[in-house]
């Protein structure tokens, strides 16, 4: 069914430890949604969107991320990446994210976007780490070199800022100023190790504020 009426456009807004939809507490039923890698999954995309507001879930979580190398090959860039190297975006990725967005909205179906892996599916950490010149990517504390490399931090903001400012080519709507987007998630699984707390909160706060 599609989603129409009063809170269909309206933004979830946080309270204190609460969340509401207007003037009253929103609650949610959510899962993990395959609609952005691999060609088949970008295929059933709409379905799968489809299939999760039919069974009762009103939030879904979405992967926006994929880096590859910069030599990556053309089967990992149609369909897995949103950038091969740090300077190379590949669009077929952001109109799969437009696609999935407005489905979303049309079924009532809001959505978490995730940013980045602190893991090396779909590139990941170690890739932004690779691209950076860092080798050592599997020894321990090795993520922990991404909240503070300077390098790091700025192709993150480039793929936080390209995503959050885009204008969706579907529905005319810029991503920032969509409320099918419910919330935008830094990192998937962060973590690193206790002596690096600091820097990862320091990290989380300055790309909050972005």
């Amino acid at each position: 069914a599609l989603v129409e009426g009063p809170g269909a456009r309206a933004f979830v807004r946080v309270e204190g430890t609460r969340f509401f939809l207007g003037d009253r507490p929103f609650f949610f039923v959510g899962a993990n949604l395959n609609v952005m890698h691999e060609a088949v999954a970008r295929q059933r995309a709409a379905a799968t969107i489809a299939a999760a507001a039919a069974d009762g879930l009103t939030v879904g979580r979405i992967w926006a991320l994929g880096e590859g190398s910069e030599d990556a090959p053309l089967w990992q860039r149609d369909d897995f990446l949103f950038r091969s190297g740090p300077d190379r975006w590949h669009e077929a990725a952001f109109l799969q994210l437009d696609r999935v967005i407005a489905e979303a909205g049309r079924r009532g179906l809001r959505l978490v976007v995730v940013l980045s892996n602190a893991w090396a599916d779909y590139g990941g950490l170690p890739m932004y780490l690779r691209w950076a010149g860092h080798v050592d990517v599997e020894a321990y504390g090795y993520s922990d070199r991404f909240f503070t490399d300077e390098t790091c931090r700025r192709w993150f903001r480039d793929h936080l800022r390209r995503i959050v400012g885009r204008v969706n080519t579907l529905t005319g709507v810029p991503y920032r100023d969509d409320p099918t987007i419910f919330a935008w998630e830094l990192q998937n699984e962060l973590h690193g190790t206790p002596e690096a707390a600091r820097q990862r909160e320091a990290w989380v706060a300055a790309m909050s504020r972005e």
